[in-house]
């Protein structure tokens, strides 16, 4: 083993001594492949090569000679500093080599923007006003609600939803997995929901009806009037008002059921595409944009204004609409400005007690009317 070691010795040296001019030169151009030359050799101006690893005396003196860097540095013409290790063979940059997905700092193919940005996830998408209270649905399935709270009204539950309503003192919400929750004034039974799994919730003054999965509606609360007698017929969607509710039949036509006082519950001929149920009036959409309301007209709020609307929302004593090309309008009471619908596009709107709020295109909530409690003035980000 000492012999062979010593042997080795020997080679080693020889081939330092004999490490001259030819040896590097054979290599390449020291400069620009950005190699690093061999201790006691400087990478310097050379005739015969450009730039090659001589010995420090061998090398041109003056402005031409340049000393190689000390491994892992760099200068400029050497572009990025070379790890210590860097082999003999260097692969030169090519633009035609693809992006290494793993490097970060490889530049990323730019990336169309979608031609719609959609609602943000902070943003709301549903609405739902109440007595004096609102609740709103944001992009994210969070709840959030503002106004007076006196019954618990606006203490929102946690979790992800997808649907909301809101009535007098109570507020329902419709959980992804399809269990209806409710808070508030519970007097009468009204936020103490059925256990079904629901497709829709709405909340009337003192009960709460669901829709099941099979189209039947159920509903809870205070049981006067009929209001809890729901008909044994498949629906497809259901609104309470403050004494009774209307569901659309699978044919679209009308039904109600609860207290008729006013003609409230009155069915019409027709086919609609949405039904809302108010104080003691209710109105539809018709297919073709037409609302039709009945019930109580005392205030007007039984007496629509213009057409080609594609939602609306009754209230207590007034009604809102939204037409096709996102104006609003709003007929019967207004002494608390609640009927002054705002000149701006909206894509929803929630009539309450006193006081109404919309969607604008972008998910914000706006409100205006009655706002003694703050129920028309949302939580600002």
């Amino acid at each position: 083993m000492r012999t062979t070691l010593l042997v080795m010795g020997l080679v080693l040296v020889i081939g330092c001594d004999d490490a001259s001019k030819d040896v590097t030169t054979a290599a390449r151009d020291c400069r620009n492949d950005g190699i690093g030359c061999t201790q006691g050799f400087a990478c310097s101006a050379s005739p015969t090569l450009g730039y090659e690893c001589l010995p420090a005396e061998e090398g041109l003196s003056g402005p031409e000679a340049e000393a190689t860097p000390p491994s892992g540095e760099a200068t400029p013409q050497d572009g990025p500093a070379l790890p210590a290790d860097a082999g003999a063979e260097p692969v030169e940059p090519s633009q035609d080599l693809p992006a290494d997905p793993e490097n970060p700092e490889e530049p990323e193919e730019p990336v169309d923007p979608p031609s719609d940005p959609g609602i943000g996830p902070v943003a709301y998408t549903q609405i739902a006003a109440g007595g004096y209270h609102t609740c709103a649905l944001q992009g994210d399935g969070r709840v959030v609600c503002w106004g007076r709270n006196n019954r618990g009204q606006t203490n929102t539950p946690r979790g992800e939803y997808t649907q909301i309503t809101a009535n007098y003192w109570h507020s329902c919400a419709l959980r992804v997995d399809g269990r209806a929750v409710c808070w508030g004034d519970d007097e009468f039974g009204q936020v103490g929901s059925a256990d079904d799994i629901f497709t829709q919730v709405t909340a009337g003054y003192w009960h709460t009806c669901g829709l099941r999965e099979d189209g039947r509606a159920v509903c809870w609360g205070l049981d006067d009037g009929g209001r809890l007698v729901a008909p044994d017929e498949p629906l497809t969607t259901i609104t309470a008002g403050w004494y009774h509710t209307c569901g659309l039949r699978e044919d679209r036509s009308v039904v109600c059921w609860g207290m008729n006082t006013e003609g409230q519950t009155e069915s019409l001929d027709g086919q609609f595409g949405q039904l809302e149920a108010g104080g003691l009036h209710t109105c539809g959409v018709r297919m073709d944009g037409v609302v039709i309301c009945w019930g109580s007209n005392d205030l007007g709020q039984a007496s629509p204004q213009g057409e080609d609307y594609v939602s609306i929302s009754a209230g207590a004593d007034h009604t809102c609409g939204v037409r096709a090309d996102g104006t609003s309008e709003c007929w019967g009471q207004g002494n608390r400005g609640q009927s002054e619908a705002p000149a701006v596009d909206l894509t929803a709107i929630s009539a309450g007690l006193d006081h109404t709020c919309g969607l604008t295109t972008d998910g914000d909530a706006l409100c205006w009317g009655q706002d003694n409690y703050g129920q028309a003035s949302p939580p600002q980000e």
